[in-house]
């Protein structure tokens, strides 16, 4: 089992919460939002981290890149947030 901080945690809640799983995406940016702005360095970390291990999903679009969960990993990302799964 891995060790998330509280920063990815914060983030993978904020993205669950408003549905960026799939096709639904956000900018970047605003995935790092309701982070403290003195954080905002550790929050881009953390979310680099979280593409790289194949949890958060990068798209790119005309504007910039978004970000989703990994509908793969749902599953994964309700156990982090500590969302209790259907039984």
């Amino acid at each position: 089992m891995k060790d998330y901080s509280k920063t990815m945690i914060a983030i993978l809640k904020q993205l669950y919460k408003h549905g960026y799983i799939g096709k639904r995406h956000t900018p970047f940016e605003n995935a790092l939002k309701g982070i403290p702005k003195h954080m905002r360095g550790e929050a881009k970390d953390s979310l680099e981290y979280l593409i790289r291990i194949g949890l958060v999903l990068p798209y790119q679009t005309g504007h910039g890149p978004d970000v989703r969960i990994n509908p793969d990993m749902v599953s994964e990302v309700k156990r982090i947030i500590g969302i209790n799964l259907p039984v």
